[in-house]
């Protein structure tokens, strides 16, 4: 029996750049996930069948460094947990921002609009 495509869930408060996403990583051969905020994203409860978070930084409510800072504290409480790789898409370019998300250890940073070969290069990297 093959396995199952591995589950990219994707936040961004964009609804047709979600959408677009969506479509593209699809496309790649995953499953995907949208959401259209962190807390949405939190509400799904179980995250451990999620391969991979791509996230927005600029979020309604809870942004998306504030989301990976909860995330990484919800896996230091368990820490036989595997590690949620985080892939940034933003159209923010500050030094600060960058060197935060990069503190708390996301995979990538890729800024706005994505260039769908580096996209498609980096989930096959993270996934297979």
């Amino acid at each position: 029996m093959p396995s199952a495509k591995p589950i990219v869930a994707i936040v961004d408060n964009d609804l047709s750049l979600l959408k677009a996403l969506a479509r593209l990583v699809r496309a790649f051969g995953y499953q995907t996930e949208m959401y259209a905020s962190a807390e949405e994203f939190l509400l799904r409860g179980d995250i451990s069948a999620v391969a991979c978070l791509v996230l927005d930084i600029n979020l309604d409510g809870m942004s998306g460094l504030a989301l990976q800072k909860r995330l990484r504290n919800t896996k230091s409480k368990k820490p036989d947990a595997a590690i949620l790789p985080v892939i940034f898409i933003s159209g923010r370019d500050d030094l600060a921002t960058i060197g935060e998300a990069f503190d708390d250890r996301c995979a990538a940073y890729l800024h706005k609009p994505v260039d769908s070969h580096t996209l498609r290069t980096l989930l096959n990297n993270l996934l297979t």
